[in-house]
């Protein structure tokens, strides 16, 4: 989505705020992502789940993230680990929640059903369960 930190605060902004055909918007200020980029990491604190990365990534993945982790010490930063273990019971039922909400927003606008073709595979049987 972008190829480097400042990239995804300029589409971070264009994409944050209101907008009037999403009703699930919200029209605050918003701020300006880049202004401290030149900052740095340097003191900061960033947290990681080596446990969440190693079962949820491939390893190409998994070693792509300890470069970057390796990247981020060598910048000044302290790599915290953490576990976030109760995660996966909020993804998953995220994912039903947003599947849900998906399908109503498109059966309202008479989306789905014409155009699940343009759906994942995933995101399509999950949108017709959200439907049951």
């Amino acid at each position: 989505m972008a190829r480097s930190v400042g990239d995804s605060a300029v589409m971070l902004a264009a994409i944050s705020g209101g907008d009037e055909l999403d009703p699930t918007s919200a029209d605050n200020p918003v701020p300006n992502f880049g202004e401290e980029l030149e900052l740095g990491v340097a003191g900061g604190r960033i947290g990681y789940d080596a446990e969440w990365t190693a079962s949820a990534s491939t390893e190409e993945n998994t070693i792509a993230i300890d470069r970057g982790i390796a990247a981020l010490r060598h910048a000044g930063a302290e790599m915290v680990e953490v576990s976030m273990s109760a995660a996966q019971s909020v993804v998953n039922q995220f994912g039903v929640i947003f599947h849900s909400e998906v399908e109503q927003s498109h059966e309202d606008l008479g989306l789905f059903e014409q155009r699940a073709h343009e759906y994942g595979p995933t995101s399509a049987r999950l949108s017709r369960a959200a439907s049951r």
